[in-house]
């Protein structure tokens, strides 16, 4: 395969999902808004991606509003796909996102304590 490809996730929203065929990276981008409906779906297509070997790179730039159900859940995604041998990367996460986990004490468990300065 050369180039890149279209991975279907099944996470039909504004989300888009694109694979890397040279590094087999998962590159999610993250919706504008986060609520509790979109928790247990995202978080089964995220597992999903670890299950299948692909490691994980989350864009949360676009991120305005996030639930506090929602940052619970990514870094309960973080710690097991890391658990699991995935590695999970971010590009860069918006203020909000930022703020959201900092107040809650999460960036060091989602392993962002790096680039949450």
């Amino acid at each position: 395969m050369a180039g890149n490809s279209q991975l279907d996730t099944g996470y039909n929203s504004a989300s888009s999902t694109v694979i890397s065929d040279t590094q087999q990276d998962a590159f999610i981008v993250l919706d504008e808004r986060l609520d509790i409906a979109e928790a247990a779906r995202l978080y089964n297509r995220l597992m999903m991606l670890t299950s299948q070997g692909h490691d994980v790179v989350l864009d949360c730039s676009n991120v305005t509003v996030i639930d506090t159900t929602v940052l619970e859940m990514v870094a309960s995604f973080v710690w097991q796909a890391t658990e699991n041998g995935s590695r999970v990367s971010w590009g860069s996460p918006s203020a909000a996102f930022h703020r959201s986990a900092k107040m809650l004490g999460l960036e060091t468990l989602m392993g962002m304590e790096s680039i949450l300065t």
